[in-house]
């Protein structure tokens, strides 16, 4: 009897200690009180003004997120390598500005939203010379530590064999300092940022652009999944509507600038594959004319695609199984400097790409072999009309017919 009523003495015992441990467990799942939000220096999404205050796109969505709910902000401001020690440290719940790897998703976990999509830009000296990658090859180029531009840039180097001296610094202003003090060759930049501020330092933008990387709002792993869900649950609905709080900030804090400075063939090119994807579904499903339950819904969605193709802020084109242009949008005639009627039908090779780029590849064998594969990825030399050469950044989907 004493050895039953000492078991039964453990097992209470064992409940109390789970109901009193579990909901400390479960507080870490989300916030509580006052969200800590590391801010570090990265105009226009989140910077601190001359009064200490928090401004930027993401400060002003985090505030309307938590403004109807039980939590309030707390902004803690450092570096960006030092917010990532905070985060780790626990010191921070939230950070944001945060380019997606699967080496930081290990350690973080991200909202399913990104906040915007950005890319990669090495800025110079008006008088320097580097305005193709190659003229880098041997040349000391600056990064911030731990920036996923600067770590894209590395990769793109490397990718071409060229060799750089890099040098690590904290944070973009640094970068900006040490070319203007010829402290390095070149700086590395997102280019919104880059385009805000070169001229504060006297410097250029190259046509040097690369590696798209879209930024997220992150959390240390496993402990805020209530609010990255509820952060989402707001981005998505914005996103859905054209006139909602986000899209108006979006335009406050970046539209008009990115409008007139953004060099307008690189703004957002991911969607050149989002696209050829659509297009590729659309198109294969309008042919089967069995499917007539589908047949209302497929004649939208092939508006919503053609609007988004004819409109879309990006470089889209199509080519045969020849190498020959059968299709080339608004944008690509605006940067290009030619009207469709003038390429339709030409090879790309010599319309707008060199038969060999300056690294030696052979843009010609390149472009024939696309259709074998499934999707491509690459970054390579074009040409325009007025015989400048840029590099871009591209992807290609195959397109079937039957």
């Amino acid at each position: 009897m004493m050895n039953f009523l000492g078991r039964l003495y453990l097992f209470l015992c064992f409940l109390l200690l789970i109901s009193f441990f579990g909901p400390v467990h479960a507080l870490e799942k989300g916030p509580v009180g006052t969200i800590r939000v590391g801010i570090f220096p990265f105009e226009p999404f989140n910077f601190t003004d001359e009064n200490g205050v928090a401004q930027g796109l993401n400060p002003d969505l985090l505030r309307e997120i938590v403004r109807d709910e039980r939590w309030k902000i707390d902004f803690v401001k450092g570096s960006w390598a030092e917010c990532l020690e905070l985060l780790q440290r626990q010191e921070i719940d939230l950070l944001v500005s945060v380019a997606y790897s699967s080496e930081r998703a290990q350690v973080m976990d991200f909202t399913y939203e990104s906040v915007v999509e950005l890319w990669g830009q090495v800025f110079v000296r008006p008088e320097g010379k580097s305005y193709n990658i190659n003229d880098l090859d041997g040349r000391k180029v600056a990064v911030m530590r731990r920036d996923m531009s600067g770590i894209n840039f590395i990769k793109t180097a490397e990718k071409l064999g060229i060799h750089c001296e890099i040098q690590e610094l904290d944070t973009h202003a640094e970068v900006f300092s040490a070319v203007q003090k010829q402290e390095a060759d070149a700086g590395v930049a997102p280019q919104h940022y880059g385009l805000r501020h070169a001229k504060d330092y006297n410097l250029v933008g190259s046509t040097i652009i690369f590696s798209p990387f879209s930024i997220y709002f992150a959390s240390k792993k496993g402990t805020q999944h209530e609010l990255l869900s509820h952060i989402d649950a707001h981005l998505s609905a914005w996103k859905r509507d054209k006139s909602s709080f986000y899209y108006q900030n979006l335009e406050h804090w970046m539209g008009n600038f990115a409008i007139r400075h953004t060099p307008a063939w690189l703004a957002y090119s991911l969607i050149v594959a989002i696209s050829s994807a659509l297009l590729f579904s659309g198109f294969t499903l309008l042919l089967k004319d069995k499917v007539k339950r589908k047949t209302k819904e497929l004649q939208e969605s092939e508006s919503r695609y053609r609007e988004l193709v004819e409109n879309a802020n990006s470089i889209i084109l199509r080519i045969d199984n020849q190498g020959c242009i059968t299709y080339f949008n608004e944008f690509a005639q605006s940067f290009f400097g030619y009207e469709t009627q003038e390429v339709i039908g030409k090879s790309v090779i010599g319309t707008i790409m060199p038969k060999t780029g300056s690294t030696g590849i052979d843009l010609q064998d390149m472009i024939i072999d696309i259709g074998s594969r499934p999707h491509h990825y690459n970054e390579n030399e074009n040409m325009r009309r007025d015989g400048t050469r840029v590099w871009i950044a591209w992807a290609n989907k195959p397109l079937y017919c039957d």
